[in-house]
């Protein structure tokens, strides 16, 4: 059982380290400074809350299981 929730574990925090990226790709390509009065840094931060911080909460559960096994 710890076994399937660390692999869980570790596929989650893969799958949101891709959507991070792809999603600070789509912001960057989409991003227009005479339309959004936020610079391109502010949606990398709240991409990094959204996703990265969630995947590292993630990987830090996998380390944790993969400790006590």
């Amino acid at each position: 059982m710890k076994k399937t929730l660390f692999w869980l574990a570790i596929w989650a925090a893969a799958l949101l380290l891709l959507l991070f990226v792809v999603f600070c790709v789509k912001d960057t390509i989409y991003y227009s400074a005479a339309m959004n009065s936020a610079p391109l840094r502010v949606f990398y931060l709240v991409r990094a809350i959204e996703f990265a911080l969630p995947a590292a909460i993630c990987g830090g559960a996998a380390w944790i299981l993969k400790k006590k096994t």
